[in-house]
């Protein structure tokens, strides 16, 4: 059995996902399909499939999407890597309300006189 370790982004997501429910109902469960289809039929030509598979999520480090020009990393590691490096680059956070920031600037203004004692 092969040791795959999952990255904490998609253990995060994966939870969030859980944490929010899971609907159960028949257009999701959608047994009119599964019975269309039957054993050793697919999916892909069904409206249903169509309609709905955008919705489901795919993890990308530990199931990454097919490449079209060859580039895709295969080791888990590197896609990670990569996905650092590119949020890194383009991450730019809101900025604090005012009142956050000044409440910030007391408590380490506080802290550094605490240190200094």
């Amino acid at each position: 059995m092969t040791n795959m370790k999952i990255s904490t982004d998609e253990i995060c997501h994966t939870h969030r996902i859980l944490a929010h429910g899971l609907t159960i109902n028949p257009e999701g469960i959608a047994l009119d399909v599964i019975e269309k289809v039957g054993p050793g039929g697919h999916f892909l030509s069904q409206k249903h499939t169509r309609a709905h598979m955008r919705e489901i999520w795919i993890p990308e480090f530990t199931h990454p999407r097919v490449s079209t020009n060859g580039s895709q990393k295969t080791d888990m590691r590197h896609r990670a890597k990569d996905k650092l490096d590119e949020i890194l680059a383009e991450y730019r956070p809101e900025p604090l309300e005012d009142d956050v920031q000044h409440e910030l600037t007391s408590i380490l203004a506080a802290a550094e006189r605490e240190i200094k004692r």
